[in-house]
């Protein structure tokens, strides 16, 4: 049988719920190495060393310091990683323990992933679902030499939207590295003033594949603000950089550079390109094409533009500006809705990271319960809203200021309640400057 990922000898003296206990005394210790552990179980399974002796050793290594839920979770995730997934009986054993039954282990299918990421990335389900879908396929394509091969894909959004943590944590769940580069620091081969696509590339590209083999590592490239790419349509320059970003879209190909350290080729075949962009005012264009009416005189603004925005097809681009040869090697568009009021409040209160779920859990740590009371999250998002440049990510600063005046509380012996109401967001506010603007 297996347990855990270890392959166990069925005839083995020790009952199968012993066995577990025993190995689950190992993985649940973060000041235990998963190299350390790993030799430690190999030695119990093979009789080396008995029940008692590891069980003692798991307990001499607790020490004396308390393990937080987020330290145990965290550890049993690298487990996961190193072993591969836990089997149904591995988390249902999890799930009968105490200090583990709220753990909840990362998935690999895509519904899975689909709900973790919607989980934490709140109002996409539609951008989530197709994007997710895409870079799932290209994962397991190399990983698994089928061959497929995946467009790239056109990520559209306003700043703060969640475009960059979808994809963080598409690269967290799926194990995949992300190389991530700004298209207005890529230059045109043969121009000089910065570095071109192919050498960031392998300038990031070397960091992360040392000792790994190019053939069955799937990589995503991330270029971003792809939408400044889209002004002067004449101009040379401007053809001969796009020309660029699409010899790394066509795929199919061995890349060579000179790099100090780490991996100098490059397979094509392992790369997923996948671009994000604000393009503002591309909902105008799509506007013109579907004539006002199909999205009602009655909407408001807001509304207006997020039906407009999902509708944006590759024609709306080549208006927009974007070359055609480009746009005809990427996928359909996904869009992303913009921030509203409902957003910003739905982020706050439903979203499991979000800036008042970490400072919840942050101070449980230190036993102090807190509570941020539905109007102060209202009033928070309120602002968020007329503030929302940096769309989600003002709330992260709002929710920052509003908790500076308490942070002392995490050094004070006193466990205390903490009940954050509306005046204590606008008195907080009314006496900082975010800096919004």
């Amino acid at each position: 049988m297996e347990i855990f990922g270890f392959n166990i000898n069925i005839h083995s003296d020790i009952e199968e719920m012993d066995m577990r206990d025993a190995i689950v005394a190992v993985i649940v210790n973060p000041r235990i190495s998963i190299k350390t552990g790993k030799e430690l179980i190999g030695m119990f399974i093979t009789g080396r060393i008995t029940e008692q002796q590891l069980h003692k050793y798991s307990s001499a290594q607790a020490g004396n310091d308390d393990v937080t839920d987020e330290m145990l979770f965290a550890n049993l995730d690298k487990w996961q990683e190193e072993q591969g997934a836990f089997s149904s009986d591995d988390m249902l054993y999890l799930h009968s323990c105490k200090r583990t039954k709220g753990y909840r282990a990362k998935p690999t299918d895509i519904a899975g992933i689909v709900d973790y990421i919607n989980s934490r990335v709140i109002g996409q389900k539609q951008a989530v679902n197709n994007i997710v879908s895409a870079v799932w396929l290209h994962v397991n394509s190399v990983r698994q030499g089928l061959g497929i091969k995946v467009p790239a894909q056109l990520l559209i959004g306003q700043t703060g939207v969640g475009k960059t943590q979808i994809l963080n944590l598409l690269s967290e769940v799926l194990n995949v590295p992300v190389i991530n580069i700004f298209a207005s620091t890529i230059t045109a081969p043969g121009y000089r003033g910065g570095d071109s696509l192919t050498d960031q590339i392998f300038s990031q590209y070397a960091n992360i594949s040392c000792n790994t083999s190019t053939q069955q590592l799937p990589i995503i490239v991330m270029i971003h603000e792809i939408d400044k790419t889209a002004r002067g349509v004449n101009d040379g320059y401007r053809v001969e950089l796009m020309s660029s970003i699409m010899s790394i879209i066509e795929r199919g190909s061995i890349v060579k550079a000179n790099v100090v350290g780490g991996n100098n080729i490059l397979n094509l075949e392992n790369v997923l390109v996948l671009f994000d962009g604000c393009f503002d005012g591309i909902e105008k264009i799509a506007g013109r094409r579907v004539g006002m009416n199909a999205v009602g005189f009655n909407h408001s603004q807001s509304c207006i533009e997020t039906d407009l925005r999902s509708m944006i097809t590759k024609a709306d681009l080549v208006k927009y500006g974007m070359m055609t040869e480009f746009v005809g090697r990427i996928a359909n568009p996904i869009c992303l809705n913009s921030m509203s009021l409902k957003l910003m409040h739905d982020i706050l209160t439903h979203s499991v990271n979000s800036p008042t779920a970490s400072y919840i859990r942050a101070f449980k740590q230190y036993g102090i319960d807190l509570k941020f009371s539905s109007e102060a999250t209202k009033a928070m998002a309120q602002i968020a809203f007329e503030n929302q440049t940096f769309g989600a990510r003002s709330l992260e600063t709002i929710v920052s200021a509003v908790m500076g005046p308490y942070t002392h509380l995490l050094t004070s012996k006193t466990k205390q309640t903490v009940r954050i109401g509306k005046k204590d967001v606008y008195r907080v506010i009314g006496q900082t400057n975010l800096n919004f603007k």
